[in-house]
């Protein structure tokens, strides 16, 4: 997103009169998981508010709201697009100093998601660190006791380990470690190709699901439902049928 030159982005917005209106009518711009965008796409967005607002005040006037935690995912980057202002934070970018002032900054710090405060603990300890130095060893005894392939979950067949879910800020990555953990497993693959119907077909590029499933007895699968579950395919020779058995 944002890959073109910024006097090509600022002509397509000014082309576009339901993007150009929505530019001149911003009062407050708010952006969430702000770690996530580069430096070189918010210097472009500021350019094109100065722009289309005709207006030299930072972001063309527009007040913004930034949300995020920068120890976590990082900027969105195409690693051969050859700008390496794509890979910078946001913070880094040339714009940032007229746009964030130090006293306008509020740090959040009561966890509400997580309740135990030993879990809270360990997870600010990994959100905070550089290498495993920094770990008290009280959470490195906790890291690795979760750690798969110790010598617990050795005792356990490989299939039926929960593996921990890894977060990664590209679905390209994502697919990869997928597929990788999918040739893993013995057996042959069983594909799912979904049959789709009606006129608003475009839709599904915005869908989740996806067109092609391919899977193997064994494999870990996250089921969306009301809650979020993490399953194991199995399969019962009884009922002659492919099973999720719920962890």
């Amino acid at each position: 997103m944002g890959n073109e030159d910024v006097s090509k982005l600022i002509d397509k917005v000014k082309k576009n009169r339901r993007h150009r209106k929505r530019w001149e009518e911003c009062k407050i711009l708010f952006i969430d998981e702000v770690s996530m965008l580069s430096a070189s796409l918010l210097d472009k967005l500021d350019s094109i508010a100065r722009k289309i607002r005709q207006s030299d005040d930072p972001f063309g006037g527009i007040q913004l709201v930034l949300c995020g935690d920068f120890h976590q995912l990082p900027p969105v980057h195409k690693r051969n697009s050859g700008d390496r202002s794509g890979s910078l934070f946001c913070f880094q970018a040339q714009c940032w100093p007229h746009l964030i002032k130090p006293r306008h900054c509020v740090v959040l710090n009561k966890v509400f998601r997580q309740k135990e405060s030993k879990f809270v603990r360990v997870l600010n300890e990994i959100r905070t660190c550089v290498n495993g130095n920094l770990l008290s060893e009280e959470t490195k005894t906790v890291l690795r006791r979760l750690c798969v392939g110790n010598h617990q979950t050795r005792k356990k067949k490989k299939r039926d380990t929960i593996i921990p879910t890894r977060l990664h800020s590209l679905n390209s990555n994502v697919d990869s470690v997928n597929a990788r953990h999918l040739r893993e497993l013995e057996g042959e693959s069983e594909v799912y190709v979904a049959e789709d119907s009606g006129k608003m077909k475009y839709l599904l590029k915005k869908c989740n699901a996806l067109e092609r499933l391919e899977l193997k007895i064994g494999c870990q699968v996250v089921r969306e439902c009301v809650c979020v579950c993490v399953c194991i395919l199995s399969f019962d020779s009884t009922q002659n049928k492919t099973l999720l058995i719920q962890k």
